[in-house]
């Protein structure tokens, strides 16, 4: 593995790390009071078996019982610190270390705990960590688009499903996390409609599809606590009710002053056309006390 670096004066960082072509490069600075802090995680295809070498990093030196620093753990995406231990925890100068996983398919898991570190990454007196990580067998590029949506199901977030890691996501809806691990689909900015997704890594791209249903199809339905008029497959999440037309009106109810003055405690807010004044009134004052206003404009 060739590495290429240019070395900051100030302590030793690292400002510039180069990869060899086709490995994938991570690097965390991490804080205080960090307790079993997912730094990154390095997934290959599920054919395939990583090997990650630490290209740089250092974690505050600290003595028994008290040793912390980088733990690297090996199971599936997301698994933390419940999966198998197999490096660390580790301090001080950690560059030249290598973790390979012990099958095809697994993650590893960088780990990193800093609770009573008096020096970190963050405030200038370690170096971060950076991991350059190479993919041995298969090189297949996988990725799954998460499961059909409806569009009133929010934006999805902290998704993945592309390995092996360090790739970008793409994609009508998409937001790119820029961890090279995550993202988020919003169903409402993707629209109805079958949409497909890109996953990039090295250079090379792999697809999926998620489709969006809209209202009344593959049990999708507006959520009861709105309405809509005219939407079709959604309304705006700002919305209780939501009026869409581009050839007709909203019409309120239509009445005189003296029908007006019959309408028993009428809600603060609530808003007539008045066909005595020739105007859309509202009123500003009390169920008790009316006060009808002509809203101005109209």
């Amino acid at each position: 593995m060739f590495l290429f670096c240019i070395i900051g004066s100030f302590l030793g960082q690292s400002i510039y790390a180069q990869c060899d072509p086709g490995e994938s490069y991570n690097t965390y600075c991490y804080g205080k009071g960090e307790v079993n802090v997912v730094a990154f995680e390095v997934c290959p295809a599920p054919d395939a078996t990583v090997r990650s070498e630490i290209i740089g990093g250092s974690y505050n030196t600290n003595f028994p019982p008290n040793i912390e620093g980088l733990s690297v753990y090996e199971g599936t995406t997301g698994s933390g610190t419940s999966g198998t231990l197999v490096f660390g925890p580790a301090d001080g100068n950690l560059t030249g270390n290598v973790i390979t996983a012990s099958a095809p398919g697994l993650c590893l898991i960088f780990i990193s705990n800093s609770n009573t570190f008096q020096t970190t990454c963050s405030d200038g007196f370690e170096s971060a960590l950076e991991v350059c990580s190479e993919f041995l067998g298969g090189g297949t590029l996988f990725f799954t688009a998460p499961n059909d949506l409806c569009i009133y199901d929010g934006v999805q977030s902290g998704l993945s499903g592309g390995s092996p890691t360090g790739g970008v996501y793409s994609g009508p809806g998409v937001t790119d996390d820029g961890n090279g691990m995550t993202y988020s689909f919003d169903p409402a900015e993707a629209g109805v409609g079958l949409h497909t997704l890109m996953y990039t890594e090295s250079g090379n791209s792999v697809t999926d599809d998620v489709e969006v249903f809209g209202n009344g199809v593959n049990n999708c339905a507006i959520p009861d606590d709105r309405v809509g008029v005219g939407t079709e497959n959604d309304i705006d999440e700002s919305a209780i009710l939501e009026v869409r037309s581009t050839v007709k009106g909203f019409l309120p109810a239509r009445m005189t002053t003296a029908q007006r003055n019959l309408i028993p405690n009428p809600a603060k807010g609530l808003i007539i056309y008045n066909l005595t004044l020739n105007c859309l009134q509202v009123n500003d004052g009390t169920p008790v006390a009316p006060t009808w206003t002509c809203i101005s404009g109209i």
